[in-house]
C-alpha cells in the first residue's frame, strides 16, 4: 500500500476494512461519494462538529459534503460545519489506492482508501490512517477522543459505502 510510505514515526495508526459484493472497478466509481457518507450519521455529524470546535477552525466554505475528485492535487471537500482540516490527494494507485494528506492545530495526519481484489467478484475496502499528534496537554486530549472515536466512525462510513455500492451495481 502507497500509505506505509507516509509518517513512518505515526503514533496513532488505525486500519479499518470492510468486504463488498462488487468488483473494485465499480468501487472506484464509486468511491468520490465517500465524504458524503462519512458525515451522514447524526452522532457523526455532532462529534466532527465538536472536533472543529476544538481545533477552532473557522470553517471551509463547502456548504455539504461533495464528490471528491480522485486526482493528485485534489481537495477533498469537507463541509464548513467540520471546519478547515483541509486533505489533498497526495498519492494515487488508478483503480486500486487514493491517500489524503491533512492537518490541524494537533495533528498532521495521511488517511487512504485501498481496494484488494478478492474471489468471486468482491472486494475489500481498507481505510489506513497515520498521524503524528501534537504532545501538548490538549493534543493529547484531542488524540485520547480520536483513539476512542475514530474507528467507529470510519466503520460507520464504511458500512454506508459498502450499502451504497452493492445497491448501486444490483441496478
Amino acid at each position: 500500500m502507497l500509505i506505509d510510505e507516509y509518517l513512518p514515526a505515526a503514533n496513532f495508526v488505525r486500519h479499518v476494512s470492510v468486504e463488498v459484493d462488487a468488483d473494485p472497478e465499480h468501487l472506484w466509481e464509486v468511491l468520490p461519494d465517500l465524504p458524503a457518507l462519512f458525515a451522514s450519521s447524526r452522532a457523526a455529524d455532532w462529534l466532527l462538529q465538536l472536533a472543529a470546535r476544538m481545533r477552532r477552525d473557522r470553517g471551509s466554505g463547502v456548504g455539504a459534503p461533495a464528490r471528491s475528485e480522485l486526482r493528485e492535487g485534489a481537495g477533498v471537500p469537507i463541509p464548513e460545519r467540520y471546519g478547515t482540516t483541509p486533505a489533498t490527494v497526495v498519492a494515487l494507485d488508478e483503480g486500486r489506492e487514493v491517500v489524503c494528506e491533512g492537518s490541524h492545530r494537533f495533528a498532521k495526519f495521511f488517511s487512504n482508501v485501498y481496494l484488494e481484489r478478492l474471489p468471486h467478484g468482491r472486494t475489500r475496502v481498507v481505510n489506513v490512517t497515520r498521524a503524528n499528534f501534537r504532545k501538548t496537554f490538549t493534543g493529547r486530549v484531542y488524540l485520547l477522543g480520536v483513539r476512542v472515536l475514530h474507528t467507529p466512525l470510519v466503520r460507520i462510513a464504511l458500512r454506508r459505502f459498502k450499502e451504497a455500492s452493492e445497491s448501486h451495481s444490483k441496478r
